[in-house]
């Protein structure tokens, strides 16, 4: 069974015999000529077609599965069509007679319904496309044998070029935090990528003088380099070693660390190996730079200390500072005897140069002058042998001072000798 198909319904095709026709009238002044040429190229490849369906040979018989293929009638043989646009040879005796544009057959064969198709297509005179294509529906024992006819061998392919790459540090080695400069250059590459300790994109060659990396703080830091050109890629890697971080250190020093009352100070401080800020406690407070210097401003105390803790790569260092008022302040306490009988009086004097006040403790009370004298009497103890301690605290300027005196207080009826000293040594004699 032969079927015609005539596309854009230009072409009227009357076909005899096992052809069945179908027939449109002709659009666009196309030249009949073209349309009886383009059949007659139809049905002689249809023609060859069912010859070799009835006759089994092997160039159609084996023909694999639907892809394009042309039969060339010289030869019978099967010829393979990439793509519509290329062009089977024109059968026996078939030329264009006008010599216009070639016509165009390509036939296909679908294995589902066992049916070969052949169309002619061409370019009217005005210019339109028109084509014709006749099917023919293959007897149902037709068999295909895919492996006797092989697709055509692939093209050759030609390896990309090998990508050559290379890359340098300088200086392989820094200290911590320190920063090194990649270089590298490629051949053959189209573009490279950076991974590792660095990332991103890179350009085939680095710029002049290399690329600066860091600070860097790992005591190894890797970095790679792929390059690539799409078929091939070849990566390098190069090594910076960082030293170990460096322990902090800090130089904190005053001015002075004596200051007369309401006086004050500088203090002055230089912090290495810290990246950051200090901190500061004690009698000051926040963050200070690394290094700096800053008034105390008035003191008022008797010892004032100042603290600065600094932070490194690799731990902390604290330093700290006390300055104390040097005050003129002063007291001086006496008696009349450090050692007395029971029942006798005792006088003590005084003087507190640059005081304001006084309170007197112990074996006496009360608030003082900042100098004078006063007679206790008598001196009574229900005891013999024992002592009785008279203190004299002074507040004035920058604090306070305290003098005291110990009295030995023996009964009545004995003398007593008092060695110099602050304590009582011996007695001797009696009444």
């Amino acid at each position: 069974i032969v079927e015609v198909m005539i596309s854009m319904s230009i072409l009227a095709v009357v076909l005899s015999g096992a052809y069945a026709t179908s027939h449109r009238s002709l659009q666009s002044g196309l030249n009949s000529q073209y349309q009886d040429q383009a059949l007659s190229y139809a049905r002689a490849q249809i023609e060859l077609i069912k010859n070799a369906d009835n006759n089994q040979p092997v160039s159609v018989g084996s023909y694999k599965l639907n892809r394009p293929f042309c039969i060339n009638p010289a030869t019978t043989a099967v010829q393979e069509v990439d793509s519509a646009s290329k062009a089977c040879p024109l059968p026996i005796g078939q030329t264009d007679p006008n010599n216009q544009l070639p016509y165009t057959i390509v036939n296909n064969y679908d294995s589902t319904s066992k049916s070969f198709t052949s169309t002619v297509s061409w370019l009217s005179s005005n210019g339109v496309p028109s084509a014709v294509t006749l099917r023919y529906k293959a007897h149902d024992s037709f068999v295909t044998t895919a492996s006797s006819f092989p697709p055509p061998p692939s093209p050759p392919i030609t390896p990309p070029p090998a990508v050559g790459v290379s890359l340098s540090a300088n200086p392989p080695s820094v200290a911590y935090s320190g920063t090194s400069q990649l270089s590298w250059s490629s051949t053959g590459a189209t573009g490279c990528t950076a991974s590792g300790t660095w990332s991103g994109p890179r350009a085939t060659t680095s710029p002049p003088g290399g690329e600066q990396v860091g600070p860097l703080t790992s005591t190894s830091n890797a970095f790679y380099l792929a390059c690539t050109n799409g078929g091939s890629t070849t990566q390098k890697q190069v090594t910076v070693a960082a030293a170990a971080p460096p322990a902090p250190s800090l130089d904190f020093l005053a001015d002075t660390t004596y200051v007369t009352p309401g006086g004050s100070t500088t203090l002055r401080w230089t912090a290495s190996n810290v990246p950051g800020t200090c901190s500061a406690t004690g009698s000051w407070s926040g963050n200070r730079n690394s290094s700096g210097n800053e008034p105390t401003g008035a003191i008022s105390r008797i010892t004032t200390s100042y603290t600065l803790t600094c932070h490194g790569y690799a731990g902390t260092t604290p330093a700290s500072k006390t300055v104390t008022i040097q005050s003129t302040l002063s007291v001086r306490l006496n008696v009349s005897s450090n050692s007395i009988r029971n029942h006798s009086p005792l006088t003590l004097s005084w003087s507190a140069p640059g005081a304001s006040s006084c309170v007197a403790g112990s074996s006496w009370s009360g608030n003082k002058p900042v100098s004078g004298s006063e007679t206790i009497n008598p001196i009574n103890l229900s005891l013999s042998g024992n002592s009785q301690s008279f203190y004299l605290t002074c507040f004035g300027p920058g604090g306070s001072v305290t003098d005291h005196q110990t009295v030995y207080v023996g009964p009545a009826g004995l003398v007593a000798r008092y060695y110099q000293g602050s304590n009582f040594e011996s007695f001797q004699g009696a009444y």
